[in-house]
């Protein structure tokens, strides 16, 4: 097992954090209501976006079912992989049109994969296209695909929308992505969340700070050495991975002049 497969697994032995989160969350959510209740419904970023274009565009053929907030998050994740020779693997097919989706908007160099736990959906199958018949909750099975595609730069979890599966499956793929891959979970819906839960512990370990180091270079955890950033918009999540582990994180002074002004009051 990997570092990083290792402190990722860690994040699920924190009951108290989770259960803290679990008393926190209706308090602060009902502050936010009343503060941005009245800023009215989700209006549709304008501007052009080839996912979306498509998928409105697409009104006979296999089904495609998203939320229409999702794609302004996939083409913010996706966009710097067109037109190159990408790996890409959607958890979750259904009735297969956004297969064809994925390999229109990345392009020709792109290579498609499907996985799904029903066996009829290897029929969606086509060139650049691979479907596999697999349980997103099994590690092993998810292994030895990740044997057959090699490391992947894409991945979009539209599966069991299950926690547990979710989970199961981030900490299998994840640490064996590409550099600068981006893995995206979608339909994490709700409140009392184990999957919104095991991302407090994520973002916790990105915010961590180990003061051995210097003061204005500490040495990185395992998170914040692996992980760029972690996005989340309604109901969907994109981690990013780093295109190469960041051993320290800098606090750099720069300049000649500085205020005459007490500590408490220091900042940038």
């Amino acid at each position: 097992m990997s570092e990083l497969s290792r402190a990722l697994s860690a994040l699920l032995r924190r009951p108290k954090d989770m259960v803290r989160a679990f008393l926190v969350a209706p308090k602060t959510l009902r502050a936010l209501d009343w503060k941005f209740g009245d800023m009215g419904v989700y209006e549709k970023t304008q501007g052009g976006n080839p996912l979306r274009a498509y998928f409105q565009a697409h009104t006979e053929g296999r089904g495609i079912w998203k939320w229409d907030v999702y794609f302004d998050a996939y083409h913010a994740a996706m966009q710097s992989f067109v037109g190159k020779p990408v790996k890409m693997l959607e958890i979750g097919i259904y009735s297969g049109g956004s297969l064809p989706m994925w390999k229109t908007y990345l392009g020709e160099h792109a290579q498609i994969y499907g996985l799904d736990i029903e066996q009829g959906c290897k029929e969606y199958e086509e060139d650049r296209v691979t479907v596999f018949y697999a349980d997103q909750s099994d590690q092993r099975q998810l292994r030895q695909i990740l044997r057959i595609t090699g490391s992947l730069d894409i991945v979009v979890d539209d599966g069991s929308h299950l926690p547990d599966h979710q989970i199961a499956s981030f900490e299998a793929i994840f640490p064996n992505m590409n550099p600068g891959g981006v893995y995206i979970i979608e339909d994490v819906c709700g409140i009392h969340n184990r999957f919104t839960d095991y991302l407090s512990g994520l973002t916790k370990s990105m915010c961590a700070m180990n003061f051995a180091g210097d003061k204005g270079a500490l040495p990185t955890s395992t998170i914040q050495r692996w992980v760029e950033s972690i996005s989340v918009s309604p109901y969907i999540i994109t981690i990013k991975k780093r295109r190469a582990p960041l051993s320290h994180l800098l606090n750099e002074k720069r300049g000649t002049q500085w205020a005459p002004f007490s500590a408490k009051a220091k900042g940038g």
